[in-house]
């Protein structure tokens, strides 16, 4: 920086005080332009740190829906599990059920083919009787 002479009687010599001056205004035109770029630079990087945390923002919501959308997903699938089990117990049981009822069938039908045919025996024990009681079997007078 140029130094400023000074006159003897009158001051300072006009030309050392503008060369000071004009140096002290290309030092800031300088400095000024310096901040604007930096200050330029400086936004950008924000903004694009700014871009940067929103996606990951972003991605930590997904990855969070995503989770919790895999938690909802196998409580689903364990559900249906489930049902599906009970579906298979129900007609496993339908099945023994409707055994049970033809076993129970076939009984009261063999139980009655019994009867019935004790029945026939005992009628054709007693024709036989009555035939003969008819037919010279011993009478009671």
């Amino acid at each position: 920086m140029p130094k400023i002479t000074k006159r003897s009687v009158w001051g300072y010599a006009p030309e050392s005080v503008d060369q000071v001056i004009q140096e002290l205004q290309t030092n800031h035109v300088t400095k000024m332009s310096q901040l604007q770029e930096e200050l330029a630079f400086l936004t950008q990087s924000n903004d694009s740190l700014r871009a940067e945390i929103a996606t990951l923002q972003e991605v930590q919501k997904n990855a969070a829906d995503e989770r919790i959308a895999a938690m909802f997903w196998q409580a689903h699938l364990e559900q249906t599990r489930e049902v599906y089990q009970t579906l298979e117990e129900i007609k496993l049981s339908e099945e023994k059920q409707e055994e049970v009822l033809e076993m129970s069938q076939l009984h009261r039908e063999s139980v009655v083919h019994l009867v019935l045919d004790k029945l026939k025996q005992l009628e054709l024990n007693l024709q036989n009787h009555v035939k003969e009681g008819e037919h010279g079997g011993t009478s009671g007078t």
